[in-house]
């Protein structure tokens, strides 16, 4: 499941922009992505708006919830049962990472200069079950090493995000092509594939 997090301090202006609202779910449909959970409204009613306009194509579609813990819910066990991809919208979520703000950018970006950019999904694996044996000390430890693996494989100016307990989404900038995104996840995974090693613990 991902959690796209639009938090941020109060602006003046939407958080996602009318005219890259279509860019950023055109992107999500050449993703695979199916649905986006979430509630409308507010800074992110033009996302609704695109993605109605999505549906009426036979595209991605919005799935409404009354809250957002409801959405979470309900794209990680659509997630869980089909394979697929949940995304869940939200206008607040862990660590304000400012996700959907930062895509806007990077779509934007992208169009204007015609440069290719890839965004990689990663879930941790029985991550709950560290919490459940080890405690959440242990686990926000795994967090943070895994975040640090995560850094050293990527350049600087890629984004990195947290978004909710295990899951983290990383946004590579200026690429060549899919080989290149693909050379990045094959390094990432090989990186977190080597033991971890925390209080006394592998």
């Amino acid at each position: 499941m991902v959690n796209l997090d639009v938090r941020s301090d109060p602006v003046p202006t939407a958080l996602v922009e009318p005219e890259l609202a279509d860019l950023l779910v055109e992107y999500l449909d050449q993703l695979g992505v199916e649905y986006v959970f979430g509630v409308p409204g507010g800074a992110i009613e033009p996302l609704y708006n695109a993605l109605a306009r999505s549906e009426r194509r036979g595209g991605v579609r919005a799935v409404v919830a009354r809250h957002e813990t409801g959405a979470a819910f309900m794209a990680d066990g659509y997630a869980r049962n089909t394979g697929k991809l949940g995304v869940c919208c939200s206008t607040t979520g862990p660590g304000a990472t400012n996700l959907m703000q930062h895509l806007q950018l990077v779509v934007s970006h992208a169009a204007a200069e015609n440069e290719k950019f890839a965004i990689l999904f990663l879930d941790l694996d029985r991550f709950k079950m560290i919490n459940d044996t080890m405690g959440h000390d242990a686990g926000d430890l795994l967090l943070k090493a895994v975040s640090d693996r995560i850094r050293n494989c990527v350049r600087e100016k890629d984004f990195i995000a947290r978004l909710g307990g295990d899951e983290f989404t990383i946004v590579l900038e200026k690429i060549e092509g899919p080989e290149t995104a693909a050379k990045v996840a094959a390094k990432i995974c090989h990186s977190l594939s080597q033991a971890f090693v925390f209080m006394q613990k592998k």
